[in-house]
């Protein structure tokens, strides 16, 4: 799924279905990869749940695995994408990491 075509407003009920279906295809729900395409910037300046500092992706990104069960994401910078993917991978992921372990 990508945050542009699947708003995360709309992962409960996506996620629903992929639930049941996996039950129903007699899958384990909780091993299913559930991924999520992210696409915005890491800036100073908070815009939206996608474009902001560091901080806000990590809220964001502790969101979407705790409250939609999205558990694997891919982060596509709309720019400065050198730079940005360093940020991401060297700052966002770790505190991520942290904020689920810590709960």
């Amino acid at each position: 799924m990508s945050a542009p075509y699947v708003p995360p407003p709309r992962l409960a009920e996506l996620g629903d279905i992929l639930t049941e279906s996996a039950r129903e295809a007699g899958r384990d729900p909780d091993r299913i990869v559930r991924l999520y395409n992210v696409m915005g910037l890491i800036t100073p300046e908070s815009r939206d749940m996608f474009h902001g500092p560091k901080e806000g992706w990590v809220d964001t990104l502790t969101t979407l695995y705790r409250d939609f069960g999205m558990n694997t994401f891919v982060f596509w910078p709309s720019g400065d994408r050198e730079r940005q993917s360093r940020i991401f991978a060297e700052e966002v992921v770790p505190a991520v990491r942290e904020a689920l372990a810590s709960h």
